[in-house]
């Protein structure tokens, strides 16, 4: 008698498991199919999920270059046309210094989206940090077409001709940015190293001492903002 109503206890369960288990599987196919009747896709929910962690450790929250590369490329997996991923990554292998990997990179970008005329700016770097001043020239002035007013790009590209020692150039460069950017201290300060080599050393120093004026006004935000690759915690410090 006892083990009769053990086993019957034991097939009740059994029952009352399965019937569960059915609603849980029958809820669970339900979703599915309101999430595909409603256009949902998983393959687009996971690359977003990607690109907001990567976006979140490439100084959204957090600054590890090595996980926000990662991410990046697992978005890529789940959306392989995403026009972020090859932009983002180009920008972290440069600030390794990995040029060659970061070259390749932004040039896929430009092939896929020539229209996305950022990606000279970042060419631009690349080549210019990497010692191919010709080339960096050609991108800086390219960017430049799309966007005139820039003018950290006028400063990046007077910092090209610096290297080249054409003086005059970045001298040219300076005054336009200042233009655009009234005192503001790169400017200054590139335009006084263009006059320093150019032999015009009081004007020089005029312009550097504005220069170590504007630069005493600045926040870590403005720091920030002017380097935004780099570890916002470094620019928090002041």
């Amino acid at each position: 008698m006892v083990r009769r109503w053990r086993t019957g206890n034991s097939i009740l369960k059994k029952s009352f498991f399965l019937q569960r288990l059915f609603k849980i599987v029958a809820s669970v196919i339900l979703v599915l199919l309101f999430l595909i009747a409603t256009g949902f896709s998983f393959r687009s929910f996971l690359a977003n999920y990607s690109f907001n962690k990567a976006r979140y450790y490439f100084n959204d929250g957090a600054y590890n270059l090595l996980f926000a590369e990662k991410w990046y490329k697992v978005g890529e997996f789940f959306d392989p046309n995403s026009r972020e991923v090859h932009y983002q990554l180009a920008r972290i292998f440069f600030l390794e210094g990995k040029f060659g990997i970061a070259r390749e990179m932004i040039e896929e970008e430009l092939r896929r989206f020539s229209d996305f005329k950022r990606s000279y700016y970042v060419l631009g770097l690349i080549n210019g940090y990497d010692g191919n001043f010709p080339e960096a020239i050609t991108d800086f002035e390219e960017f430049l077409k799309w966007k005139p007013s820039s003018w950290a790009a006028q400063n990046d590209l007077a910092w090209v001709y610096f290297q080249v020692g054409d003086f005059e150039k970045v001298l040219l460069l300076a005054d336009s940015g200042l233009k655009e950017s009234l005192e503001n201290p790169w400017l200054l300060n590139t335009k006084g190293l263009a006059l320093h080599n150019l032999d015009r050393k009081e004007e020089a120093k005029e312009y550097f001492e504005r220069a170590t004026k504007e630069a005493e006004k600045l926040k870590p935000e403005d720091w920030g903002a002017a380097y935004p690759g780099n570890n916002s915690a470094f620019t928090l410090r002041g």
